[in-house]
């Protein structure tokens, strides 16, 4: 299926594609095939910027996780600041280089809990970080794409008006009302 496609497609990875400790391997196989996997990357396609990262979880807004306590909750909460981070420089560097194109983002965890609603609250910290939302906002982007919650929300904005879209399959077909799943946004 890989081998057939014509169109230039942009990937990040997601928590399955690290379960076995393969996302090298899996990165691998994407990439021997035409297709741009973003890892704090960045790319430009038809003068719209795309920066990448997985992203991570540690809850939203006045919920999120803070860095006290155990090793194991700050080696969590670092690691969500530690993507918003990558994605901010990711950002940053088609700025630099493109100071006048849009640009987009590609998350896998979301970056706002509007996007989230429908899954159940008590695992929110383990669906994306508010830490994620800052560099959207911060670097202007015009959009962010991000999968992970199966029971959430299509589109919501950011508290700065950024769009956020939910592209997991489940929501797109339930957004579509059918076995659809893709959508065309325009940039």
């Amino acid at each position: 299926e890989l081998q057939s496609i014509t169109i230039p497609v942009l990937a990040v990875l997601g928590n399955h594609d690290y379960e076995k400790g393969r996302q090298k391997q899996i990165r691998q196989i994407l990439t021997d095939n035409k297709i741009t996997v973003l890892d704090g990357e960045a790319t430009v396609i038809e003068n719209i910027g795309f920066a990448g990262v997985k992203g991570f979880g540690g809850g939203f807004d006045r919920y999120m996780l803070s860095m006290f306590g155990e090793d194991g909750m700050k080696s969590f909460v670092q690691e969500a600041v530690n993507e918003s981070l990558l994605l901010d420089r990711a950002l940053a560097r088609l700025e630099q280089e493109h100071a006048d194109i849009k640009k987009v983002a590609l998350l896998h965890y979301a970056p706002i809990a509007e996007t989230v609603y429908g899954e159940p609250e008590q695992i929110y910290p383990f669906l994306g970080s508010t830490h994620l939302v800052e560099p959207l906002q911060r670097r202007k982007v015009s959009a962010a794409f991000h999968g992970h919650a199966h029971a959430g929300k299509f589109k919501a904005l950011s508290p700065t008006g950024v769009p956020i879209y939910n592209v997991a399959v489940p929501v797109l077909k339930a957004h579509h009302g059918n076995d659809t799943c893709f959508a065309l946004i325009d940039i």
